[in-house]
């Protein structure tokens, strides 16, 4: 195995970094070499008609030159090879009979590598291969997506190839014998065909196909693999599945599914050697910080994309939550969730240096006006009052909560604690209600306000549990409340601005239970950047944090009238 020889000695010489579940590939493959035949020429004549042959088809012209990583994936999955005993039947005689068969010892082949190692250009040359090569009749390559947009990323890599006039792909459909149909590319001497398929079940459906090209498995929501690997092997020799993919944001979904599945077979938890493995990650996110171990996650760096690039995106994904998870996932290759921390350590304080607490504080000849934010609930959570006085382009926040002290005992010590220095502190009531009573509540803000000398001149608040309330502040203050619906809708361009400001230090508040809520809001982004806010468990509260929002959202929809009282 000359070029997995050669990546080895690199590695153990450690003039290269790998990553453990890289280790674990090269240990299953010294393993290989001891048990299984390996046919250098057949992995070579693949390796070179690739060189040879396909080009490239972004960047660059001219033929495809693999890198060496690129190599060792494909001479371990095309070289090897064991004996297979099976059951024949004589066709003249119907009886069956043992036969020992040589077949390919592995039938699928998982690379998981980030963005920028050429993934589409590898694909399409392995169909070529797999279509001309394999010498096998009725080849055909099937070129996998969940959805057709980025099947035909594959595809069209693939039918580039075929307008290179030094190639002999480019000789073969001048003679018409590889030739661009409605129906794919078609090989006529072996009657092979490469498609583009999606995840539509009935298409896929009794397919035998040879090679199989899944493309950005981390996108899938449906198990459509099963059916097309089912059909496969049920009636190849010398099927081949590829899963050529970055890492991506959607956790617990089919990925994770199969992910875990490649772990497991790296470690030996599953024996399956008909399938191999090659995963590029970095250990650890602080790695993100060291140049010098970015190729564990990136073999190809500095062929295919530039370490310089790589630092200008890191540097342009620090105050953007979106970035970075995109830049996690899809560059390093690390398992990163779609509910991402959406506010920094410094922005959770609020600016508590420049809070006016004064702005809330009116006297007999003028109130000081304030829009209220309301998220309520009825038993386990914080019930949060927001305050919001606009000096501005800032927002400055005073907030009242509360909590049924029989909840706060039944609490894990470490949060139990917490609650009783805020309730020490006086920024928590602790009441001893069995759950939010909204009368109380209610009395005690108005009385808090009336303290203050405050006014309210408009009222956000999220429906659920909110109707009795509602109520109340309506009869005594007239008809100024507002529902704000919590959904993507409603809440996504608001929170960006909410966000906005906060970074511009204009978000403005000195309260150590919303710098705590604060800290738990994490964020869902949808395939159009809009935003979606939540608390990744449930002892990670964000009341305080929804109540200011409610009132910022609600200030932002009526600002042409409601401005008025803060000129």
């Amino acid at each position: 195995m000359r070029y997995f020889d050669q990546y080895v000695k690199l590695i153990e010489s450690g003039k290269i970094s790998v990553c453990i579940e890289t280790l674990l590939a090269i240990k299953r493959v010294k393993r290989f070499k001891k048990k299984y035949t390996f046919k250098q020429e057949e992995a070579d004549k693949r390796i070179n008609f690739i060189e040879n042959e396909c080009s490239n088809t972004k960047g660059l012209s001219g033929k495809l030159k693999l890198a060496l990583p690129q190599k060792v994936w494909l001479e371990t999955s095309w070289g090897f090879y064991h004996d297979v005993e099976v059951t024949k039947t004589n066709p003249d005689t119907l009886e069956e009979f043992k036969a020992t068969e040589e077949r390919r010892l592995i039938h699928e082949t998982p690379i998981i590598v980030p963005r920028g190692t050429g993934k589409s250009t590898l694909g399409s040359a392995i169909g070529m291969v797999g279509m001309i090569i394999d010498g096998e009749f009725g080849a055909d390559v099937q070129m996998l997506a969940y959805q057709r947009e980025q099947a035909h990323i594959l595809f069209n890599a693939a039918r580039a190839m075929m307008n290179n006039e030094e190639s002999v792909l480019h000789l073969m459909r001048e003679e018409d014998v590889l030739r661009s149909t409605k129906q794919g590319i078609r090989y006529e001497d072996t009657n092979s065909l490469m498609s583009i398929k999606t995840s539509d079940y009935e298409t896929l459906d009794g397919t035998n196909a040879h090679y199989n090209i899944f493309d950005e498995v981390h996108t899938y929501d449906d198990d459509f693999i099963k059916v097309v690997n089912d059909g496969s092997s049920r009636k190849r020799k010398n099927w081949m599945t590829w899963y050529i993919s970055t890492n991506g944001t959607k956790r617990d979904k089919l990925f994770d599914k199969y992910y875990d599945i490649w772990i497991k077979i790296l470690k030996g938890e599953i024996e399956n050697d008909s399938v191999m493995p090659w995963i590029y990650k970095l250990d650890s996110p602080e790695e993100i910080h060291k140049p010098e171990l970015w190729m564990k996650a990136m073999p190809l760096i500095g062929i295919t994309t530039e370490k310089e690039t790589i630092q200008a995106d890191i540097d342009m994904s620090q105050n953007d939550p979106a970035q970075q998870a995109e830049l996690m996932a899809k560059t390093f290759n690390l398992p990163v969730n779609n509910y991402l921390a959406y506010f920094t350590n410094k922005e959770c304080k609020g600016n508590s240096s420049k809070f006016k607490p004064e702005r809330f504080v009116g006297d007999d000849r003028s109130s000081a006006k304030v829009v209220v934010g309301m998220d309520l609930s009825d038993v386990n959570d914080i019930c949060s009052i927001s305050f919001m006085n606009v000096d501005g382009e800032e927002r400055h926040y005073i907030n009242k909560k509360y909590m049924p002290r029989h909840i706060m005992e039944k609490l894990p010590r470490k949060s139990k604690e917490q609650y009783e220095r805020w309730e020490a502190e006086g920024v928590l009531t602790i009441h001893d209600y069995d759950n939010n009573d909204h009368r109380f509540i209610f009395d005690d803000v108005r009385a808090f306000m009336k303290e203050k000398k405050m006014y309210p001149i408009a009222i956000g608040y999220d429906k659920w549990q909110s109707k009795e309330i509602i109520k109340y502040f309506t009869d005594y203050y007239g008809d100024i409340c507002y529902p704000v619906e919590q959904t993507t809708k409603e809440l996504s361009s608001p929170l960006k601005i909410y966000k906005s400001k906060i970074q511009l230090g204009k978000i403005l508040f000195d309260d150590p239970v919303s710098t705590w809520c604060h800290s738990n809001v994490v964020v869902k982004y949808d395939a159009n950047k809009n935003v979606f806010p939540n608390k990744a468990k449930a002892k990670n509260k964000i009341d305080v944090f929804a109540s200011q929002l409610d009132a910022f959202v609600i200030y932002e929809k009526k600002k042409d009238e409601l401005s008025y009282y803060f000129n």
